[in-house]
């Protein structure tokens, strides 16, 4: 068996390489934790370069990427600059990536392509006070109620929701015997009503902080993504270890929350 790199992954290393030589310096970091400032540039840069783009067909305006080509870039900016990786890992792989597995194509092809153009943001809420990478002790709750379902519980540690357009939430739906066949993913707008996002003090990674992200009674319109409901038992755990492993998102449903 061949370990070797082929000659394009080797470049989209060199690329990776080469864009962290240009744009995250070692003072880089230390810079954006003296200003405590989001780095939309470096965001925008980002996307231009086209690493925004890697997992994504060229549809979306991706460049066909796979999960290595993934984990390549990802390491290139993990050891230059934590908000850069971060700015990379939470809005196109926990993010962009569970919208394109489990998203239909009306929603792939409005916010993907926003996302490779740098235009969209997305946060990713799975942990919560009694519950890390065990999904199956979360208490999030999303209630039917009047045709809309009904939002209630608070997630912790949410990186980026602070400036995210998007969080996608795991929680119940179904309050079954075993969680696991009660969960949902619901794609909350940053600024939907009820919804409260706090920034968690952090010693360094100041500009892309966790968050504590509260819904009190957050009424969400039904809005189907792909599979069927109560089914995403390994959406949350699984996914959020996808840069390093082979872990997949389950079929499972998805809601739009209303915006303010």
């Amino acid at each position: 068996m061949d370990f070797e790199l082929t000659d394009r992954q080797k470049t989209i290393q060199q690329e990776a390489m080469a864009f962290c030589a240009r744009e995250c310096p070692p003072e880089f970091e230390a810079e954006l934790d003296r200003t405590g400032e989001f780095p939309a540039d470096l965001y925008k840069k980002m996307a231009d370069s086209g690493l925004l783009g890697v997992p994504f067909p060229g549809e979306y305006g991706g460049s066909d990427g796979d999960i290595l080509d993934v984990v390549l870039v990802a390491e290139q900016l993990a050891s230059s600059s934590n908000t850069a990786v971060n700015l990379f890992l939470v809005p196109v792989v926990f993010g962009g990536m569970m919208l394109y597995l489990a998203g239909n194509d009306s929603q792939k092809s409005e916010l993907l392509p926003r996302l490779v153009k740098g235009e969209l943001k997305f946060s990713f809420a799975l942990t919560e006070p009694g519950a890390g990478s065990d999904a199956r002790s979360i208490k999030t709750t999303a209630v039917e109620r009047d045709g809309t379902l009904v939002v209630s519980g608070t997630k912790y540690w949410t990186t980026g929701a602070t400036v995210a357009n998007y969080i996608i939430v795991v929680c119940i739906t179904e309050p079954a015997a075993d969680p696991s066949l009660g969960m949902s993913v619901l794609l909350v707008p940053g600024d939907a009503v009820g919804l409260t996002v706090t920034p968690l003090p952090k010693l360094a990674g100041a500009p892309s902080p966790p968050a504590r992200s509260c819904w009190t009674r957050s009424a969400c319109p039904w809005r189907t993504w792909s599979g069927a409901r109560n089914t995403s038992t390994r959406a949350g755990a699984n996914f959020s270890r996808r840069p390093t492993s082979r872990g997949c998102a389950s079929p499972h449903r998805a809601w739009e929350a209303p915006r303010r």
